[in-house]
This record gives C-alpha cells, structure tokens and sequence, in this order.
C-alpha cells in the first residue's frame, strides 16, 4: 500500500527545516475519499488555494492532482486523504525567504472507526475548558497551527465524541475538529466566524444547499446559554459529515437532545454531497 508522498515521491520524513514543522507556515486539507474520487473536491480546491494565496506560497496544482490521483489508485475505494502544503525549507527565524520551494504531502488513510454509529445514534460531547484564540484574518484557512484544538482535545476522554469551543468572551464557535448548528424557537443557526474558527468545507456545503432548498440559516454570536436552550444540536465536518448530539456535558450539568428534523435534513445532505462528485 502506497500511504504517502512527498513532493511526489514516496516517503515518511520531511527535511527538518521544514517551515511547516518549524512555524506551522503552511496549509492542509482533510478530504473524504468515496469511490476512490475526493469528495467535495471543489470546495477543498477552492480553501486550499486561498490559503496559499494568503500565505504566497505557490500551489502546484496540477502536480498535486497527480500525487492525488496515484495514491487513490494505489489504495482501497473508501478513505480518508490529507493534503499538507508547507512553505518548505527556509532556515532559522520567522522571516520568509524571498525563494520558496514548497513542500506538498499527500497521505491515505483508513475511514476512522465509530462515523456511522454516530451519526445514526448520536454523540456525547463536552464544553472544553481551552479556549479559542482569535484572527479574524485566519477563518478562511486551514492552516497548521492547531495548538488550540491539540490542547482542547487532550480534554476529551474516550466517552466523548467532541469537545465545543469558547472564545474567552465566552462565544460559543466551533468543535476541536468540527462546525456547529443549533436550532431554538425553530430557527437554524450556526456560529459566527467573523473572528475565530475555522471555514469548514462541510458547514460551507450545507450552507450552499440549505440557500438552495430555501431553508435560512442565521449566522450568530451567541454563548453557551444560547446552546444549552436549543432543541437540537448537530456537529459537521468533511470526514464523517453530519453527527447529531444527544448529550452535552458542562462540568457537572449533563443535557440531553432529541435528532430532530433540521438535523436529519443535514445528514441526508451531507451524505449527497459524499455521494456526487463536487
């Protein structure tokens, strides 16, 4: 099994001066492979290429749909593929150098263990006590300084699925590794990312679909008041798609949720987008 390429090459080391390694001075995407195609694909395209842009660091797009397209060749139909541009070696200190020569990863993975049972059946997630730092200039990109969720995550026992984040103003934004939707007096709202989260391929997917099928969704400020008197809550991302919550724990306090019909509506969009090719 061919599992990674670097720079086109297969391989499992990156040279040590690696600006990603050093400063995390790159960007990476998390793709769910369906039939051995990228799902979603243009929506990963399009951040992928933006976050390059923003941090001018040229893409090589075509090269990479070549390393994209052997490794799915090489490996089984269903799966999950991550893509990692760096700015590539630079030397010591935080100044880019005026040449780049990029460095592309391009890694297989296994479909993880536990997405169906989820989405089916619900997960158990917490409110994290880390909280999430804020760039309003950031949002847009998946860029590779995750020290946030790293930390955040590290609060997650096995018994939960995810852990919600808060800014320290106490604003309710996103999971360690997912978007959020809520709905209250029957109105679906996601979290504001006006200043911090992430952009997530999938929240931006369902946003597309929901304009399409005339559904409104309201992108807010809120806090955790706000979350705890919704009557549903669902969790996104481009991997395992649409996963309803049953159960959120706040320190002591434990609130359970019902899957209602907003949230069934997203699973089944989410599973069409898995479906078709984007």
């Amino acid at each position: 099994m061919l599992a990674t390429l670097i720079n086109g090459e297969p391989g499992e080391m990156i040279p040590v001066g690696d600006r990603g390694f050093h400063y995390g001075d790159g960007v990476f995407e998390t793709i769910r492979i369906a039939s051995r195609q990228p799902t979603l694909w243009s929506y990963h395209q399009q951040r992928l290429a933006a976050g390059c842009e923003f941090l001018n660091i040229p893409l090589q797009p075509e090269l990479l749909e070549l390393d994209l397209h052997r490794l799915l060749l090489a490996n089984a139909t269903e799966g999950v593929v991550k893509i990692i541009v760096s700015r590539g070696n630079g030397g010591r200190g935080y100044h880019p150098p005026e040449r780049v020569s990029p460095l592309r990863v391009v890694q297989f993975f296994p479909m993880p263990d536990g997405i169906d049972e989820k989405r089916c059946h619900g997960a158990r997630i917490k409110i994290c006590n880390h909280t999430l730092s804020r760039n309003h200039r950031l949002v847009r990109f998946k860029h590779l300084c995750r020290i946030d969720q790293v930390i955040a995550s590290s609060e997650l026992s096995e018994t939960f699925a995810e852990g919600i984040m808060q800014t320290e103003e106490g604003q309710i934004v996103e999971g360690t590794r997912s978007n959020l939707f809520l709905v209250k007096d029957r109105n679906l709202i996601t979290p504001s990312l006006a200043t911090a989260g992430i952009q997530g391929v999938m929240r931006e997917y369902l946003l597309d679909r929901f304009a399409a099928q005339g559904i409104a969704v309201k992108e807010l400020e809120f806090d955790l008041s706000n979350l705890l008197g919704a009557s549903e809550i669902f969790l996104c991302n481009s991997v395992f798609g649409v996963w309803p919550v049953t159960e959120l724990v706040n320190g002591e306090n434990v609130k359970q949720f019902q899957i209602g019909q907003f949230t069934e509506t997203a699973s089944r969009i989410a599973d069409e987008g898995f479906a078709v090719q984007n």
